[in-house]
């Protein structure tokens, strides 16, 4: 990575004072394409590759504007991440869920979403600028979800469904975590 960046700065591409932001990106670019890399491995071992894909599909921009808990190393939040991925797949392939059920764990989550989102972590503070956009987008972005999950109950597609249900537990999860731990530790802003 060092030498793919020296190399970009050496044919000027970028300035050697942004060395340290492209560093950045490239490593959490790359641990990004990892646990997509082992989200599909894991699909594929459970024959489960288009739900463990849509999963992610809808986990991953909502939960970068709603927050919520962050793991304190990268490491951490890689098994954090694929067991959350394979305790949602094997949720999806061995629970019975109705309709009602799904639709309930959409709406539930919607509380925990629209309540706290976006909500820092001590492991990643926002900016008053960051917590205005992201709060917006976090809330649009989980209406359009809960309106997919219904269309997707409407049209019969109950294991699509029940794919964006599990991701909006999940991100209402990890927000209900940070808040809870900011409400314990008596933090006036919550």
């Amino acid at each position: 990575m060092d030498r793919l960046i020296d190399s970009m700065i050496a044919n000027r591409i970028i300035e050697s004072s942004d060395k340290a932001i492209y560093e950045y990106g490239l490593r959490q670019g790359m641990v990004i394409l990892i646990n997509i890399f082992a989200t599909v491995i894991i699909g594929l071992m459970m024959s489960m590759v288009w739900q463990s894909l849509l999963f992610m599909t809808a986990y991953i921009p909502l939960r970068m504007y709603s927050g919520g808990y962050h793991a304190q190393t990268q490491r951490t939040c890689f098994f954090l991440s694929i067991s959350m991925v394979i305790i949602s797949l094997l949720a999806m392939k061995y629970l019975q869920t109705s309709t009602i059920t799904i639709l309930s764990t959409g709406m539930v989550a919607g509380i925990i979403i629209l309540r706290f989102a976006p909500m820092e972590d001590e492991n990643k503070p926002l900016s008053k600028y960051e917590i205005k956009v992201y709060g917006k987008k976090a809330k649009i972005l989980y209406a359009i979800e809960l309106l997919i999950v219904i269309a997707m109950l409407l049209l019969e597609f109950q294991n699509a469904a029940l794919c964006l249900a599990m991701s909006l537990f999940w991100v209402a999860g990890l927000v209900g975590i940070s808040a809870l731990g900011l409400k314990k530790s008596g933090d006036p802003s919550t």
